[in-house]
């Protein structure tokens, strides 16, 4: 029987190959307990921590007052509630069901195993969000012995997704021109046919990873993250439309350049560093590619247009992110007295539903003596309290001295609030 194959090397597996533990014997195989400490059943156990957690801070902040009141903006936080009972429902049926487990623990009491030999790898990613890849796959040739005629074969066999920014959070233990065991279902060579240890469902078999286990605190700090992140957005809008200065943001000149600096600055401080890991990645794959190691295929480049386009969107993103949290410091630290009362004309209240998930409800006015169209995000219950179009807007200092309006009554009679505004002065 012939060893080699035109163009491949010899394939002469070593007289001491050794096969897992967890894989020797008859099938079917016991079930180890080893299982239980692979990564399979780890991230098993963590996507089930991470839904329950964030489906019991769901259901357990549903009957608070201001999860109400931010619902009446939020909509989808009126049902926060069921979808807590969901989040829990769908964590515990995943863990349940586990369906890639079921798969590897077939592989573990039925699956044939034999010695292959690795001829090449490489890492590329398969998964691109807004053009950033966010899952890589290790592509993996090896040489071996085809059950079905005792033949040398070549197969490309695939890694499960390393979902990270960074590829390098996992690589195999072996190296090419190593030989690994391999195995598949009876039966069905050719399309189950994986090696044991991008199965992943033993401890000692499984992919080198960067990352620490997974655990109950970081679930909770990914859920966290995630919360504070939509919370941070949700008062940026809010500053936007409540708390702007009264005399325009021009005064805020100084802010807006500020941000707007370091909002562009991030894009390409982040360019930069992209070009360097570029660089270390070059060098990487060169050490790699004499060592054996896995090469890392690098991702596609941000072309001209697309750079341009996420350099003027940072500078428009930077800009409102510090200056929603600049007004919201300008008015929230003011304690001062109010300064001044102006009476405005009330044009229009408005309640405006953005894609059946966003609400607002603004008073659209202007002061007597100035026809410039001013808006201000309220309340409906604030809404309510006006019968007519006359109202008074009280107006105070500000922390910074961008005057802000704390306060808009309603007026009935715009005679006595003329009076009023005289005898203060």
């Amino acid at each position: 029987m012939e060893n080699s194959v035109d163009g491949l090397p010899d394939f002469n597996p070593p007289s001491d190959f050794k096969i897992y533990p967890e894989f020797i014997g008859a099938a079917p195989r016991e079930v180890p307990d080893s299982v239980k400490h692979g990564r399979l059943a780890r991230s098993r156990r963590w996507s089930l921590w991470m839904l329950l957690f964030a489906g019991k801070l769901c259901i357990i902040l549903s009957p608070f007052d201001f999860i109400a009141t931010l619902s009446l903006y939020f909509l989808p936080l009126g049902y926060l509630f069921w979808f807590g009972l969901a989040l829990c429902a769908i964590g515990v049926i995943t863990y349940r069901s586990a369906s890639s487990l079921k798969q590897a623990l077939k592989y573990v009491t039925d699956g044939e195993v034999a010695p292959a030999q690795v001829l090449g790898m490489q890492i590329n990613p398969t998964l691109y969000v807004n053009g950033s890849p966010t899952s890589f796959v290790i592509f993996t040739q090896v040489l071996l012995r085809s059950p079905l005629n005792q033949q040398l074969v070549v197969r490309e066999l695939r890694s499960g997704a390393l979902s990270s920014s960074q590829p390098s959070a996992g690589r195999p233990k072996f190296k090419v021109g190593d030989y690994v065991a391999v195995t598949w279902l009876p039966g069905e060579f050719e399309s189950t046919l994986q090696i044991i240890d991008y199965l992943e469902i033993i401890p000692d078999a499984c992919l080198v990873r960067e990352n620490k286990d997974a655990s109950p605190w970081g679930a909770i700090a990914i859920v966290a993250t995630v919360f504070f992140f939509f919370f941070s957005l949700g008062w940026m809008i809010y500053s936007l439309g409540r708390f702007e200065p009264i005399d325009g943001v021009g005064q805020m000149g100084l802010v807006m350049l500020t941000s707007a600096v370091l909002g562009i600055a991030v894009p390409i401080i982040w360019s930069v560093l992209s070009r360097r890991r570029e660089r270390q990645l070059a060098a990487r794959n060169q050490e790699a590619a004499a060592t054996g190691d896995v090469v890392i295929v690098p991702t596609a480049k941000t072309g001209l247009f697309m750079g341009l386009l996420i350099l003027a969107g940072s500078g428009l993103i930077g800009t409102a992110c510090v200056m929603g949290f600049a007004m919201s410091a300008n008015a929230l630290l003011d304690h001062g007295p109010v300064e001044d009362e102006k009476p405005v004309l009330i044009s229009e209240m408005v309640m405006v539903t953005h894609n059946y998930i966003f609400r607002e409800y603004k008073i659209e006015y202007h002061f007597n003596n100035d026809q410039k169209k001013r808006s201000l995000l309220t309340t409906p219950q604030h809404i309510m309290q006006f019968r007519g179009n006359h109202g008074v807007a009280k107006i105070k200092r500000g922390y910074f001295g961008w005057r802000w309006i704390s306060d808009l009554e309603p007026a009935l009679d715009p005679q006595l609030l003329n009076n009023r505004q005289k005898a203060r002065r």
